[in-house]
Parts: C-alpha cells; structure tokens; sequence
C-alpha cells in the first residue's frame, strides 16, 4: 500500500460523500472494499468537511502524509476530533488552501523586480527578473535561457506570462521589465525577445480533455544573447541539468515579487489540479478553467515560497554532492491563512521536453 493510493482511497470516499467536485473511477489499485473502510465515520465528520470545503488533496511518500486543503479556515481542534485521521498507512493532517486566479489580481510592486549583470562589455538583463508581453498590463518572471538543436536561444516562462495563454501573436514583443514595473529611475524597457510558441493549455474537465498534456509554458525568441544572463538574479546560476521532482526536497526560486527564497516540497496533488485564470490583453480575454497533471506543492521555509508575479520562476535543487539542479516551473499558488500559502509547480522535464530546448548555464555570467 502507498500513500498514493491511500490518497485515492481518500479522494474517492470525498467524493462519493458529496464533498469534493468531480467525477472519480477508481484506479485499478483501489477497491470499493478499501473506499468502505472511511465510510462508517459519523455524520458529524461528513457535516465539517462540508462546511469546511475541500479545495484539494496532496500526499507525500516520503513522511506518509495525505494534507488537505479547505477552503475555510482548517479545523479547530473540536473539530477536528471527528475527522478521519488515517487511511491505510498514511496519516491525515487538515490545512487551509485555496488555488489563486492566475490574472485575477495584478502583481503587487516590488522594489527590485529585475536583476542586472554589470560587465564591461555591456550590462545584461539576468533571470529570475521582471517581463511580460509588451501588449499586456502585467509582469512575470523570466525563468531561465534554453537553446534548441539548432542553437538558437531563447527565454523560458509560463504561457500565461509571455504567450497569452495562446493569444499572443507570433513574434510580439516580450518586454524587460514588464509593463507593470516600468517606473521612472528604473531600468530603462527593452524588448528582450519575441514570442515564438506555448505549450497546450486545454480548458476542460479530466476525461473530456487530455489534462496531462497540458503544461503551462512558453518560448520567446531571445533579440541580443549579449543582452541577457543565465544567472538567477545575483544568488546562483541556472542549472545546465535537470531533474524529477520529488516530495520533500529542499528547492530554490528566484522570482520578480518575492526574489530569492527557499521552500520544501510538500507533495503531489491527488488528481489534476484545475487553475483558473483571468487574463486580459489588447485584443484578447482569456478567462477559463484549465486542468494540470501532475501538479507538485512547495511550503516556503520562514516566508511564502512565491507569490503574484513569480509565476514562470525557475525551482531547483541542490543535490547531496553540490550540484545544482532544475526541477519545476512555478504556474500558480495557494492561499492559506494568513502569511501562509503553497507554491504550485510543474516538472522542468515534461517542459523541456515538450518544448525541445535543454537549459542553458554559463551565458554572461
């Protein structure tokens, strides 16, 4: 038994009870016989999760642990005695946690949202720094340089920072910093690059679309290679390999709002984690609900671990012999109680793999 399929067993007994929105088929481990184990619990714990809303499931391997998030406030501790503690081999734990509209709420502004490289031959826009499309009133974050086979170089972040969630026309200015943090006495805008393409990003329930194809990311075609750093902001360089993520890893970002901060991966979500965005451009409006799987959960170490505007930061890791490596992409978030929250993050692999470009490390360092 794993804590994965205790979390289906968990996720499949919520939703026959009413309390969780979807349709489940149980998977091929779990049985009706195991969903019947949760089923007597009295009415009680059935009338607090209702109350509560669950917003999601996530499990971790690794320490054996189910979390889920609810949209209210987690249980007190009255509450909480009425609960289902356990599943199978894995504990049970309750959190606050709801997903954030991507779009929805404009990037808060932040002192230093870009990063510069000083170097004699001329300045260089680094990672880890403020950018958006150059039509649109908003700013991401630039996650890292990539190259394809043919040696071309590009930028790397989400489609919804750089391509539109797929509105952006072909070739459209990608603006440095993006078009919220132009300020006077700041770094003078300079179109870094043009977009080129995005990833799949298919509104539509698990069944009805294929939600694992799904990646939200995209490429922009860099305009000087002389202009821009693979550096992460002034505190390491982009890794040149990447890596799966795993529950409980200790990872890394560099972000436009939050800047450098350290999380811990808490885990996977159960099922596929539905985002919704609300995105408005010149001569477009993208507001729908897009499914990703899979999606994993990082928890901020001492602060949130990213916020508004860090979407398309570049995760990493540093192994037990030093080495640095990627292994997500920031899409989205959770709130949680106040001055909490969790990073949602999708596998570096999948991206780079789907986008045919590997990272690139050392560039005007």
């Amino acid at each position: 038994m794993t804590t994965k399929t205790d979390a289906d067993v968990f996720h499949a007994w919520v939703v026959g009870e009413g309390l969780f929105a979807g349709n489940v088929t149980l998977p091929a481990t779990v049985t009706a016989a195991d969903v019947e184990t949760i089923s007597p619990v009295a009415d009680p714990a059935r009338d607090v999760l209702r109350k509560k809303g669950i917003q999601q499931i996530f499990f971790n391997e690794v320490t054996r642990v189910i979390t889920v998030l609810t949209r209210k406030a987690k249980p007190t501790k009255k509450e909480a005695t009425v609960l289902p503690k356990t599943v199978g081999v894995s504990s049970i734990e309750y959190r606050q946690g709801v997903v954030d509209e991507v779009g929805g709420e404009l990037p808060k502004p932040h002192s230093k949202p870009f990063h510069v490289v000083l170097r004699p031959e001329g300045d260089c826009y680094a990672c880890g720094s403020s950018i958006s499309l150059a039509n649109c009133q908003d700013a991401g974050t630039l996650g890292a340089l990539v190259r394809d086979a043919a040696g071309v170089l590009y930028g790397l972040s989400n489609n919804h920072v750089t391509g539109g969630c797929n509105h952006a026309a072909s070739q459209m200015p990608i603006l440095a910093p993006g078009v919220l943090d132009v300020s006077p006495m700041g770094f003078d805008p300079i179109t870094i690059g043009y977009h080129e393409r995005g990833l799949d990003m298919v509104p539509g329930i698990p069944g009805a679309v294929p939600v694992h194809k799904n990646l939200d990311a995209a490429l922009f075609k860099i305009r000087d290679e002389g202009r821009v750093s693979s550096l992460q902001g002034s505190n390491y360089d982009t890794p040149s390999s990447a890596r799966a993520v795993k529950a409980n890893m200790s990872v890394e970002k560099v972000g436009r709002t939050t800047g450098h901060t350290k999380g811990i991966v808490r885990g996977q979500a159960q099922s596929a984690v539905a985002i919704h965005y609300g995105l408005t451009g010149v001569g477009y409006s993208f507001k729908s609900q897009v499914y990703f799987e899979p999606v994993f959960v990082v928890e901020g170490i001492g602060e949130v671990f990213s916020e508004e505007g860090d979407s398309g930061s570049l995760v990493t890791f540093v192994d037990g012999s030093g080495e640095r490596h990627a292994v997500g992409l920031i899409v989205g978030g959770l709130k949680g109680a106040v001055g909490t929250g969790y990073s949602l993050v999708l596998p570096i692999e999948s991206i780079l793999s789907a986008l045919g470009v590997e990272l690139v490390a050392g560039h005007n360092t």
